[in-house]
């Protein structure tokens, strides 16, 4: 059986690129990695193509397409997948007038378009899953915006995405995490600077934070977007020696092991679609202060943070001083296996599975 894998906006988490390790081992796998840069570019190399345009303009968006066709064309795939935005947008019908039986594509987003008005992309995310045969949801969250859109139920599989737990557990640690105001207590946030994120909220908690400990540094590291804040504007009144803007991706590894406090403040139950992150916190040690969205929607009788309400400057800070105040209460291991990245490429090749093999029998 051959598998065509249609990608876009890989993310350091590599969680497509273990999906798609792990289906080599029963199918045939060919990949074609769309990237968008300022070169055009392509090269192929041992079932892999990498497919770079200049732009997301209308011309861009035609040459995707054709590259697309063609690939189907020359692989002849049983079953289609894609992930990422500009890969599922394209592929899925592409491969439904291609004639592929099978199209999958994993839903990576929640309300974002809905919220911010963008009603063109409401559009094309409501026509990919006319086109697809079906639609992985990573969380129950997204699952329910699914079917608010009409997407049938039958339609719609539920598989929450992983973490290297192992990777993460070994930040852990258990003392305390300040003995006094003169120490240096480092409060980080990790996220897209978009306005649903709650960044604002974490930087009015740690300016009242700063006033019990004017040593503290807050870290906000995250890739810029086009509904970015003005952080500077939030941090006008911070010495600037007390925070350190990351404007980039990092590697939430290296993230987590230069902080003492975590921040993660999304503004409503539904922004986050799951929340990579906030497994990644939980999985290292790191106390934490959240406010319920995304996965935390479906985790139950954990430990190692602290819930806060939305857009609250004042319980965040006093969610802060909570942690401070006391020894790390540190989130188990075993509460978190669920999560495991083997268990989520597990669930997506029982999933090909079961749409290239629909009559088996099991015994």
């Amino acid at each position: 059986m051959k598998t065509l894998f249609v990608l876009s906006e890989l993310n350091p988490s590599g969680l497509t690129s273990a999906i798609a390790n792990k289906a080599c081992e029963n199918s045939e796998v060919y990949i074609l990695n769309i990237t968008i840069g300022p070169e055009v570019a392509f090269s192929s190399e041992f079932g892999y193509l990498n497919f770079r345009v200049a732009d997301l303009s209308l011309k861009s968006l035609k040459l995707i397409f054709i590259q697309i066709v063609k690939t189907i064309l020359r692989f002849k795939p049983k079953l289609l997948y894609s992930s990422g935005r500009i890969a599922s947008m394209i592929s899925m019908p592409a491969g439904f007038f291609c004639g592929v039986e099978n199209r999958i594509f994993t839903r990576h987003h929640s309300i974002e378009n809905h919220v911010n008005g963008y009603w063109r992309e409401v559009f094309f995310d409501k026509l990919v899953c006319k086109f697809s045969t079906k639609v992985v949801a990573v969380s129950r969250i997204v699952e329910r915006i699914l079917l608010e859109e009409g997407v049938p139920n039958n339609k719609i599989e539920v598989i929450e995405n992983g973490i290297n737990i192992e990777k993460f557990s070994n930040l852990r640690k258990f003392s305390k995490v300040v003995q006094n105001q003169e120490d240096i207590v480092v409060v980080g946030m990790l996220a897209r600077n978009v306005r649903w994120k709650g960044i604002e909220y974490g930087i009015a908690a740690f300016k009242l934070f700063l006033l019990d400990f004017p040593k503290a540094i807050l870290i906000i590291a995250g890739a810029p977007n086009k509904d970015e804040l003005d952080l500077g504007k939030y941090l006008s009144d911070v010495n600037p020696n007390n925070y350190k803007l990351i404007v980039q991706n990092i590697d939430s590894l290296d993230f987590f092991k230069q902080i003492d406090i975590f921040m993660h403040l999304p503004i409503s139950i539904e922004s986050e679609a799951f929340g990579l992150v906030y497994l990644e916190a939980l999985a290292s040690g790191v106390p934490s202060v959240f406010t319920k969205s995304g996965v935390m929607v479906e985790l139950e009788n954990i430990s190692g943070f602290h819930f806060v309400n939305y857009c609250d400057a004042l319980d965040t800070y006093d969610a802060l001083r909570k942690i401070v105040s006391s020894d790390r209460d540190v989130c188990s291991i075993s509460s978190l296996l669920k999560f495991k990245i083997d268990v989520m490429t597990e669930s997506y090749l029982q999933l090909f599975d079961n749409a290239l093999n629909p009559n088996r029998i099991e015994n």
